[in-house]
């Protein structure tokens, strides 16, 4: 009887033990991933108890550059080489730039960021107000964080931009228990590829459906004033940037830039350019290829045309200079500094393209026409 019972015992243990070896197999099998259509720097899955959020390299193939385990119930931070593990967020957000600042802000997170860069960057008015009224602290560039601060104020989550080389101190962040979230949103050249991102961020509060709702939307719009066509048979000429320390950095034709003038049926000079990055020119390397280019847009801040020749007098030798066809993205540009165009900009690219199809293909543009350009006069 007492042998019987013993095999009985011995068997119930060996069933419980592959039930629960089922279990855990079954918690490790992938339900469902992520629709990422346009971005190519993230993907996410999703299994029984958590999600994994994998970051690709832009720089090394796209291979990976981190990873995210993010569990649905309460559990401790856990950090491995290249994986973080911890829970789903809900508030003490820290954003350190204003693309972040323009998806969380679409996402309705804006009141939940307790800590940014500094105030001098940030167009939001949630935030500012915030900032004004101690809700919100200001920590300092990435370069030259204000850690004492970070620390006693212990935020849930930090978003960082995300560089080729790593920076150490983020880890010294993540030692104390605070998580941190690298963005590399700005290394995606497609605009639709970076509004894509408010998924990523998303994800992290477990906010996808609303992101996937909000993308759509952009993502309808974008295509659409893509797609239409203009009777002109001949496209506009575009010129982008101007000189900066006596040189003259031109984003190349695979660029983010390039790509949005493309989208609105412009004819960018530098699209033959297999570039992603900017590429460094003379001024008279630009003038000899741009005197006669119809748009130009120059990054920099002026008010009217006389401030731009006074900078640089070789300037008025364009002819979109003399036609006054200048256009600026500081339409919505605080008083401390702060653009919405790098910033709710980013997650709305069919805003801006629907900016630009009209400059490009309206005789004349008013000021109200536009949501983040405005005519240089």
């Amino acid at each position: 009887m007492k042998i019987r019972v013993f095999f009985i015992l011995i068997f119930t243990v060996l069933v419980y033990s592959c039930a629960n070896v089922e279990k855990d197999k079954s918690s490790d099998k992938i339900k469902k991933t992520a629709n990422i259509k346009y971005a190519k720097g993230f993907n996410i899955e999703y299994f029984d108890d958590y999600k994994l959020i994998t970051l690709f390299n832009p720089w090394d193939n796209y291979s990976v550059y981190y990873k995210y385990k993010l569990y649905y119930k309460d559990t401790i931070l856990n950090s491995r080489s290249l994986e973080l593990d911890f829970s789903i967020v809900n508030n003490g957000i820290v954003a350190l730039s204003g693309s972040q600042i323009g998806f969380l802000s679409k996402l309705g997170l804006d009141k939940e960021i307790i800590g940014v860069s500094k105030k001098q960057y940030i167009y939001n008015n949630v935030i500012i107000e915030n900032i004004d009224a101690n809700k919100t602290t200001e920590l300092g560039d990435e370069a030259s964080l204000d850690y004492e601060k970070i620390f006693t104020l212990q935020p849930k989550i930090i978003f960082v931009t995300g560089w080729n080389k790593s920076n150490s101190s983020f880890d010294k962040i993540i030692t104390t228990g605070i998580p941190v979230v690298y963005m590399l949103e700005w290394q995606e050249q497609n605009p639709l590829g970076r509004a894509e991102w408010i998924k990523f961020v998303a994800a992290f509060f477990n906010k996808e459906k609303q992101a996937d709702s909000l993308f759509s939307e952009v993502e309808k719009n974008y295509i659409a004033i893509r797609d239409a066509k203009s009777n002109s048979k001949t496209k506009a000429t575009v010129l982008h940037g101007s000189l900066i320390g006596g040189t003259w950095y031109m984003p190349g034709g695979d660029s983010y830039i390039a790509n949005l003038y493309a989208d609105a049926g412009a004819e960018y000079l530098w699209k033959d350019v297999k570039e992603t990055g900017s590429i460094p020119l003379k001024f008279e390397t630009v003038y000899t290829k741009a005197k006669d280019v119809d748009f130009w847009f120059p990054m920099i801040d002026v008010k009217n045309i006389e401030e731009l020749s006074a900078i640089e007098k070789r300037y008025t030798l364009f002819k979109s200079f003399n036609n006054k066809k200048i256009f600026l993205s500081n339409k919505k540009q605080n008083n401390l500094g702060g653009n919405d165009y790098w910033e709710s900009g980013v997650a709305n690219p069919d805003l801006i393209l629907k900016d630009l199809y009209k400059i490009f293909h309206q005789d004349t543009v008013k000021k109200d026409d536009l949501n983040f350009f405005y005519q240089v006069l």
